[in-house]
């Protein structure tokens, strides 16, 4: 066979080939396992299959020389010529048996052979399966994440929500507004503004976390110089406050200590 030309050609399927003369060649250096596997598989099919029937064919050949060859009686001109039915029976028989044994152990290695090649895909199958659960594994572990992550965005909300009715109720119950002197005007006279001086809240930061922050430290405050003895503003409003308001306050406070377990850590880191 003469090569006229010979190019390497991409194929339909993305693996490489090389054409010669018109036909398609395998690349030697192509890696696309199942290109590479397939030919494998054919290679080990067809090798037992050729030399079963180059056996077969031996065989046959041979006992046709070795009868045709043998010594006839007198009254016959050839060997096979003067075989009955039965002996023609026998010979058949003796030229079949081998044969169908070469073919039954070549069936056998054949068969083995494909158990071999399924066993193999049988484990990559279990390869793939795994893997595959691996990513199904990941894809629920970030579903749970972001599903926690909305439960926690949630509580937030509720959280703030929470706040600023306290902070509502708060202002409604705890405010002292007073005048304050702030200074003089051009012509001497005193200045002064209305100011809210309560305890809980006078000066208290705007943002909810802060502001939660803040009053349940005024709060701990307020309960330690009471516990001290001491006397000031920050100990009033729980020494001489109605109870009905303290006791309100504190049952606003678990509602909103109850989202803690909920609410993101970073709402609680202050």
């Amino acid at each position: 066979m003469t090569f006229n030309s010979a190019e390497l050609d991409s194929g339909e399927w993305g693996f490489s080939r090389w054409r010669v003369n018109g036909y398609f060649l395998p690349d030697p250096d192509s890696r696309h396992q199942g290109f590479s596997k397939t030919m494998r598989l054919g290679n080990k099919m067809t090798v037992p299959v050729v030399l079963a029937v180059s056996l077969s064919v031996a065989l046959m050949l041979g006992a046709f020389i070795a009868g045709w060859t043998a010594n006839s009686p007198d009254d016959c001109s050839g060997t096979f010529s003067c075989l009955s039915a039965n002996e023609w029976g026998d010979y058949l028989a003796g030229v079949s048996a081998p044969v169908a044994f070469v073919w039954l152990v070549t069936a056998v290695f054949i068969q083995s052979r494909e158990l071999a090649e399924q066993r193999k895909e049988l484990a990559l199958t279990r390869e793939e399966f795994k893997l595959n659960r691996d990513v199904l594994k990941g894809q629920a572990d970030s579903f749970a994440a972001q599903t926690e992550a909305l439960m926690q965005e949630r509580a937030t909300e509720e959280f703030r929500e929470r706040v600023r009715v306290l902070r509502v109720w708060v202002e409604r119950t705890h405010s002292n507004f007073q005048e304050v002197h702030t200074g003089y005007s051009e012509n001497g006279n005193p200045l002064s503004e209305r100011k809210d001086t309560g305890y809980l809240t006078a000066d208290m930061p705007a943002e909810p976390t802060t502001y939660f922050a803040e009053l349940i430290r005024r709060i701990a405050v307020s309960i330690a110089n009471l516990r001290l003895g001491e006397q000031g503003v920050d100990v009033a409003w729980l020494a001489y406050g109605k109870v009905t308001e303290i006791y309100a306050l504190e049952q606003r406070l678990l509602k909103i200590v109850e989202l803690k377990d909920r609410v993101s850590p970073s709402r609680w880191r202050c």
